[in-house]
């Protein structure tokens, strides 16, 4: 009757450290859990400060354009003639319009001929280039629109949040 019972029993032995690696392997699991956690959000946070960037800088541009397809627009109706509407084009242009939202972008305009240049900066990084041309007709038209971003080369990005050196 013995020998029965001891063919069915469960040692310990095995049973404790099968229990031991699973306790390890679940720790293991759950720090790459954590760390993956915190480095999506670090990139979530970059991306949303990157998107409210680019969403200033084209506020600020989309601004520019209504004012001057607004002093166009009273150009035309006033019968005006490309260099009366370009000079006032310039006394518009002098007044910036108000920024909307919580980031303003900076920008700085100029004015080549018929050609509106200008530069939207904001967050640092992110540029938007816009290039308007202004034709006889006293038309606008967007030659340009082109968003960028600056990576400065003595500073490149960080990918890895750790320490450096082991």
């Amino acid at each position: 009757m013995s020998a029965r019972r001891d063919a069915g029993a469960v040692r310990l032995g095995p049973v404790s450290v099968f229990v031991l690696v699973m306790g390890v392997c679940l720790a293991v699991l759950a720090v790459l859990c954590l760390a993956t956690g915190q480095a999506q959000r670090a990139t979530a946070e970059r991306q949303a400060a990157t998107l409210e960037a680019t969403y200033a800088n084209e506020a600020a541009a989309n601004a520019v354009l209504a004012q001057v397809e607004g002093s166009l627009a009273e150009s035309r109706a006033a019968g005006l003639d490309l260099d009366a509407a370009l000079a006032a084009l310039d006394r518009a242009l002098a007044t910036r319009p108000e920024a909307a939202g919580p980031l303003v972008a900076t920008y700085g305009l100029e004015r080549d001929g018929g050609s509106i240049v200008g530069t939207f900066t904001c967050g640092g990084t992110r540029k938007l280039l816009v290039r308007l041309s202004v034709d006889e007709r006293l038309a606008c038209t967007v030659d340009a629109w082109v968003a960028t971003s600056d990576i400065p080369e003595d500073e490149p990005p960080q990918v890895w949040q750790g320490p450096l050196e082991p």
